[in-house]
């Protein structure tokens, strides 16, 4: 057994303040909490311009959720310390300030330029907005999203010019100002799939033991109670301060209702309470922001934006990853990441973005070990691919036939045959696991039970169960028939540019030529491993599978007994398939030509360019 090397456990002094550097704004969001939970009511009475909201909850609840971030930080700190990787991010932060600092020092008429850039946006911004609103320019937050709108689409053009050599940079840097926008832009009500249900979720996650609701939280996670206000959404004249609605967004009067103890009951008015870990896991990146905004006596509006803002950065983060890991196929698994219906996904409640996100990462280190035939694989590489398959099907586990992917990967990429028994061990344990959270359920109901009553009286899962076993081939026919339709070309706007209950953007054929185009020709030498004859039949043969088991459930708990279609089959489904059908079927034998930087600016800013039209179509011009 290697023995520790003591030197390397040893915290530095530079570890020491990267820790507390790290801990201070979490203390002081933990302080925040306890002192507005703590506190009089008329502690800020006057403060009555809506941005601050009278939900002063948490209290020990809040202090412990300080305690676990705190912990977590920490834990993450002395593993970084056991394995060096702590010393080694801290000294690369350092230098790639060091070398800021020396171009800054070196080049200060290029970064004057960069400044100045920045500063004419931001005046350019507001010169339109004032030229178009006159003196109402800046005068409400309609005309303060349009500026935001102006300014977002120069800052894109400005990082597709410095960014321009590096693709993975650029969809970060992108993928975090488009969101932005994104958040801020869209409706103050759900537009979202089920976002009522998801935000309930969140703020049960944004607790540690006792969830405290507020009125403005039981409103927001009302399926019914948001019904009277559905007209808001589409852009309709509507005044939602005539029925309260203002004030229960603002924060003004926001009381709280009442409390329960986490596990034993539910904000959400579908689904049981008692969650497995897998899928409160996606729920977590939300809450936390949650916490934060209602530490800091946000108004639930900003409390909202918040949340959808927590889950676009972890999406953001996750699919960053899965670009760096790959050889080739970084411009086409940033297209599709960067589908407009992805970002609406992205930025509102839910956990589809998440399943997106994690396998797009589990496949990215799959392709790269593939890849890379003659590198033996490591147990860290592992390790994160195993996990980002567990971690993103945890709350959708009907995509698990993606997993058997994982039993491809050769024995010669192991050191020793032991330890590829072990893989082969852990990867059926983890689909036995992940298998048995969706047909447990499923058996111990009976068969699925009375079903999804969303999809109508007629729904009967049971019953349809026994009708699908009874007629094996007239289901069958029924399900081939409905995928010669759900899988048509013509039907992509269902998943690029499908803005959920706002409808279709334009610009969805613009899209699709972007993805055939990335497909064909974002390749090189090392994809003759991975788009064989063999893994082509194999990931195409998957994704297939995976779409009939999913239109499957449906059929069994959201469509009436023996329909000869399927209810409930929305496109956003074939989001996470899309990128590794793609990446296996796209041609090697293309040779491209352009020149990289003018590759990825030409890529980045159609993809760009969709998404902000979509932006401006669907949430800035229902405003006006």
């Amino acid at each position: 057994m290697e023995a520790i090397d003591m030197k390397r456990v040893k915290p530095s002094k530079k570890s020491i303040v990267a820790l507390i550097i790290l801990l201070i704004p979490v203390l002081l969001v933990g302080a925040s909490n306890f002192l507005f939970a703590t506190t009089s009511y008329k502690f800020i009475t006057d403060l009555e311009s809506g941005m601050v909201s009278r939900q002063w909850i948490g209290d020990y609840d809040g202090v412990l959720m300080t305690l676990i971030i705190s912990s977590v930080i920490i834990a993450l700190w002395l593993a970084g310390l056991y394995t060096g990787h702590t010393t080694k991010y801290i000294d690369r932060f350092i230098k790639r300030v060091t070398n800021s600092i020396r171009f800054i020092k070196r080049n200060p008429k290029k970064v004057l330029r960069h400044i100045g850039f920045v500063i004419a946006v931001i005046i350019i911004s507001v010169a339109i907005e004032a030229r178009f609103a006159g003196g109402a320019a800046l005068r409400s937050l309609i005309s303060i999203v349009r500026v935001l709108f102006y300014a977002t689409v120069g800052g894109a053009l400005y990082f597709i010019v410095i960014f321009r050599s590096s693709p993975e940079k650029l969809f970060l840097s992108l993928s975090l100002l488009i969101g932005f926008l994104y958040v801020a832009a869209h409706p103050p009500l759900w537009y979202g799939w089920d976002n009522e249900i998801h935000y309930a979720r969140a703020v049960e996650e944004s607790f540690v033991i006792n969830v405290s609701v507020s009125e403005a939280d039981y409103f927001l996670a009302d399926t019914h109670g948001l019904g009277r206000f559905t007209p808001l959404i589409s852009g309709l004249d509507n005044d939602p301060e005539s029925s309260g609605l203002g004030d229960l967004l603002s924060g003004k009067d926001n009381q709280i209702l009442f409390s329960f103890r986490k596990g034993t009951d539910t904000l959400a008015k579908m689904g049981g309470s008692g969650h497995s870990l897998l899928k409160r896991l996606v729920y977590i990146p939300a809450g936390i922001m949650i916490f934060i905004g209602r530490s800091l006596v946000l108004a639930p509006v900003f409390i909202v934006k918040l949340g959808t803002l927590g889950n676009h950065l972890m999406y953001t983060a996750i699919v960053y990853l899965a670009i760096k890991r790959l050889n080739t196929g970084k411009h086409l698994l940033a297209v599709i990441a960067m589908f407009p219906t992805a970002f609406v996904l992205s930025t509102t409640f839910g956990y589809d973005h998440w399943v997106t996100a994690f396998i797009m990462l589990g496949f990215a280190y799959y392709f790269n070990e593939l890849q890379n035939p003659k590198k033996k694989i490591e147990l860290k590489n592992i390790a994160i691919m195993v996990a980002s398959f567990i971690i993103g099907l945890g709350p959708k586990a009907i995509y698990v036939p993606l997993m058997l992917i994982l039993y491809f990967i050769k024995k010669n990429k192991f050191r020793t045959l032991k330890g590829y028994r072990s893989y082969i061990i852990s990867v059926t344990c983890a689909i036995l696991l992940i298998t048995a959270s969706f047909i447990i359920p499923f058996l111990s109901s009976g068969g699925g039970g009375d079903g999804d009553f969303r999809g109508g009286s007629d729904v009967n899962a049971a019953s349809q169960t026994q009708f699908i076993l009874s007629n094996p081939l007239a289901y069958a026919g029924i399900l081939l028939n409905f995928l010669w339709g759900y899988l048509n070309i013509y039907t992509v706007q269902n998943y690029v540019t499908y803005f959920a209950h706002l409808g279709n953007a334009s610009f969805f054929n613009l899209i699709w030529i972007l993805v055939g185009f990335v497909a064909l020709t974002d390749r090189s030498e090392k994809d003759t491993l991975t788009s064989s004859i063999k893994t082509k039949t194999i990931i195409a043969f998957l994704t297939v599978s995976t779409v009939a088991l999913i239109s499957t459930a449906l059929y069994v708990d959201f469509t009436g007994v023996g329909s000869n279609s399927i209810a409930g089959m929305s496109g956003r489904y074939l989001i996470p398939v899309v990128f590794p059908f793609l990446y296996a079927v796209g041609s090697f034998k293309i040779r491209n030509y352009i020149s990289k930087s003018a590759y990825s600016s030409c890529v980045f800013g159609i993809i760009s360019f969709v998404l902000l039209f979509g932006a401006w179509e669907k949430f800035i011009n229902i405003l006006d």
